[in-house]
């Protein structure tokens, strides 16, 4: 009876050891997967700031808009202009205005969707800036998405704030306030070239 209780006992002692090195080398491998987990989580997350840095530089990015240079007229009398000659795709995204500005002031990015031929519906804004007379790349804290069918306007709190000339026809001086969800009609009358754009991301 004696030499069988050792001999169990023995048994026993060898599963402990065998429990014990299991529960070790689970508890070891869980850790390396964790520090494993962690250190690819970093380095995605560098990654993708590496590559958000990289897409928010101006040479890699599209523009559209008029011509960057200092014309002979500006008018203050209105605060929207709307920039009809680009439609804008599902998937498009705004990064940043580029304008020639007359004096210090703000501007405000508003875009407009297309409900038929020349009526359109304001369905967002972008933050307001503070600008600075002359040549500047103002960048959006966050990125436009835009849908299908829209198109764009800026709007100066204290007046229209960038030269223009009629020599073309891609903006349209709007004189009246739109607010989010107003309605605005465009007319193919006293249209210009202003020296302002965006630049992003465009199909």
């Amino acid at each position: 009876m004696k030499k069988e209780n050792k001999v169990v006992r023995s048994k026993l002692e060898k599963c402990e050891k065998l429990n014990k090195l299991l529960s070790e080398e689970k508890k070891f491998s869980y850790l390396e997967l964790t520090k494993l987990r962690n250190e690819l989580r970093d380095f995605l997350r560098n990654q993708l700031i590496s590559i958000d840095k990289l897409s928010n530089k101006t040479i890699l990015m599209d523009y559209t808009g008029g011509e960057i240079i200092e014309r002979s007229k500006f008018d203050k009398s209105a605060k929207l202009i709307v920039f009809k000659s680009k439609m804008f795709k599902d998937g498009d995204e705004i990064r940043g205005i580029k304008g020639y500005f007359v004096k210090n002031g703000k501007i405000q990015l508003k875009i407009f969707k297309r409900l038929d031929k020349d009526i359109y519906v304001c369905v967002g804004n972008s933050e307001v800036f503070s600008v600075n007379k002359g040549k500047h790349y103002l960048e959006l804290k966050s990125k436009l998405l835009l849908d299908d069918n829209t198109i764009i306007g800026f709007y100066f709190p204290e007046g229209i704030n960038v030269f223009y000339s009629k020599n073309a026809e891609n903006f349209c001086i709007v004189h009246s306030d739109i607010l989010l969800g107003d309605k605005l009609k465009l007319s193919n009358d006293k249209c210009y070239t202003f020296s302002l754009g965006v630049m992003g991301y465009f199909n």
